[in-house]
């Protein structure tokens, strides 16, 4: 007959364990009919006689104690962690399998229970409890704080209001906690917290390395590419010499390319792919940001997300797949410069898996679910039309195989990607028109509707004059577009997906490039870096709604600064007049 905690403490003398007599038989009764096959403790007295408790209670659980004293002796029975602060408290959740219970015993003055609830409750299975034993007071700078009590009832007093009411002003992580509680009970100093519905940790790419195997998935490394420092190739003249120090540093460190292959993945469209409740680094086209955000999910802080639901149960497919989806799924930029640079990867992985197909999204507001410049930019590297699949709803996939993205601006461009984009130039050139190119292009963005240059018809004039061929890279094909790259020997344009196109340059080449402070990407930086030559920087101010504006931030419009800046873009204009064909 199993006995209960309060028996077993009784027999092995409650002092030496962390928790208290008065919580024994709450925690016995909030477990009961629970059978936990992991369960954690968080303690900060006497771990090892704490753990023992437990396991003896549920032998049948694996037992882990995150622990802030350091123990005398580490039994092999137990599952010893040490933990300084929440990160350590999520490190070490990352890296063991989804927990039913977790439990909070810590008694020291303090501490910040709260604060751990709200780091750690999401890691808990559909249906886990999350029990605090003691629920003092908190300082929360110079005031005390809502204890963790107080915070989660506050929380399941938001959730009963009318939807519209229920998380305006809330943060993220407040937001998922909310929604997440399914059930909330406290008596006396103790609390219970029932968790719903499952979420999916985000860890940085080398704890995902280690907190996949360690939950039961399964992962092999196919191939690498060594770390390397880039130095630029290019020389680098601007009209901001601060925002040239932060944004063109000259040096980079690419770091290091994996291509690994994962068993049983779940797959949801925008570029989501998760393993054993651990959302890969893949999700993300910025896997070095500690935000780590993407869109195809619910976000709900840094440290968790929830892939959205979809009717049914997910679909199976069989076989492996090349995950080759982005967040923006068919925008071109993306597909260039994000998807393009995995490829490094592709034949070693084929080799590996001769049936290999790309996995990748529908494209957004586009009629075609797949956009021709994307089956055309695939079949020129290899990839025909029966390897594509389109990733429509969520899918189970027997084996997913994910690349690091070459290219992860502003961070770092990786040489390996140069093979990718100089494969695909080599096959689409001989398409190109037979007619001659010109020697200097502006490439326009007439088109736009967002980042728009507001006098761009004054400033595209400018180069005309100066004997610039001014192209719209929408009217042409893509081997043209391509064939120009490869033959002009002076290219601007304004920054973004119409100059994107310098990746197929393969040589050196004047750059010029007209964008605005609030514009933080710097793919023309990187390029030309690769490739040499100089690298022309001309940052423009945003413009405001007054000014006919109608973006701000990121793709905020604005205006070249003539007054300012004309001086220089005429001289620089009759220089390469000069030195060009």
């Amino acid at each position: 007959m199993t006995r209960t905690l309060a028996e077993l403490a009784e027999k092995s003398s409650l002092s030496t364990v962390a928790v208290q007599r008065h919580h024994l038989p709450l925690i016995e009764a909030e477990l009961a009919g629970l059978e936990p096959t992991h369960l954690v403790l968080v303690c900060d007295r006497l771990p090892v006689p704490s753990g023992r408790l437990f396991a003896d209670r549920w032998p049948d659980a694996s037992v882990t104690v995150l622990t802030t004293v350091a123990p005398l002796r580490r039994p092999a029975r137990l599952d010893l962690a040490d933990v300084d602060d929440d990160d350590d408290v999520v490190r070490e959740l990352a890296l063991r399998p989804p927990a039913e219970v977790i439990i909070d015993l810590r008694r020291l003055a303090g501490t910040r229970k709260s604060a751990t609830f709200s780091r750690a409750f999401l890691s808990l299975t559909g249906g886990g409890r999350y029990l605090v034993a003691g629920t003092p007071s908190e300082q929360g700078g110079k005031r005390r704080a809502a204890n963790v009590a107080e915070f989660v009832l506050s929380l399941a007093a938001r959730k009963a209001r009318s939807p519209r009411g229920r998380w305006p002003g809330m943060s993220a992580v407040e937001r998922g906690l909310g929604k997440a509680l399914a059930a909330v009970r406290v008596e006396q100093d103790f609390l219970a917290a029932t968790k719903g519905g499952d979420h999916v940790l985000k860890v940085d790419p080398a704890t995902a390395a280690r907190a996949v195997p360690a939950r039961g998935g399964a992962r092999e490394v196919l191939a690498r590419r060594a770390a390397v420092t880039v130095r630029s190739a290019s020389t680098i003249r601007s009209n901001d010499a601060e925002l040239e120090r932060q944004r063109l540093p000259g040096t980079d460190v690419a770091e290091e390319l994996v291509c690994t292959a994962y068993g049983d993945a779940l797959c949801a469209p925008r570029q989501i792919a998760s393993v054993s409740g651990i959302l890969l680094p893949a999700s993300y086209f910025l896997p070095w940001n500690p935000r780590r955000r993407t869109f195809g999910v619910h976000d709900f802080g840094p440290d968790y997300s929830r892939v959205p639901a979809f009717e049914g149960e997910p679909g199976e497919l069989a076989g492996a797949y090349f995950h080759l989806d982005n967040q923006v799924p068919g925008h071109y930029g993306h597909v260039i410069t994000h998807d393009l640079s995995r490829l490094w990867a592709w034949d070693e992985a084929a080799a590996r898996f001769p049936d290999l197909k790309v996995l990748l999204s529908p494209a957004l507001h586009h009629e075609d679910e797949v956009p021709p410049y994307t089956r055309q930019l695939l079949e020129a590297f290899g990839i025909g039309p029966d390897r594509i699949t389109v990733l429509r709803e969520a899918a189970r996939v027997e084996t997913l195989v994910t690349a690091t993205q070459a290219f992860q601006q502003p961070k770092f461009l990786h040489p390996a990607a140069r093979e990718v984009w100089e494969r695909v130039a080599r096959a689409l050139l001989p398409h190109a028109r037979q007619e001659p190119v010109a020697d200097r292009v502006f490439i326009s963005r007439r088109s736009a509707s967002r980042r728009r240059c507001l006098n761009g018809a004054d400033l595209e004039r400018r180069f005309a004059e100066a004997g610039f061929a001014v192209l719209h890279p929408e009217e042409m094909s893509l081997p043209d577009q391509i064939k120009v790259m490869t033959h002009a020997s002076v290219v601007a344009g304004y920054a973004g997906s119409g100059m994107i196109n310098t990746v197929f340059s393969g040589r050196p080449a004047t750059r010029i490039v007209i964008a605005s402070t609030s514009y933080w990407a710097t793919n023309e930086y990187h390029l030309a870096a690769m490739y040499g030559g100089e690298l022309h920087y001309f940052w423009c101010d945003p413009a405001t709604e007054d000014d006919a504006g109608k973006r701000s931030g990121f793709h905020a419009d604005y205006r070249f600064d003539f007054d300012r800046d004309g001086a220089a873009l005429g001289t620089l204009l009759r220089s390469v007049s000069q030195t060009s064909g």
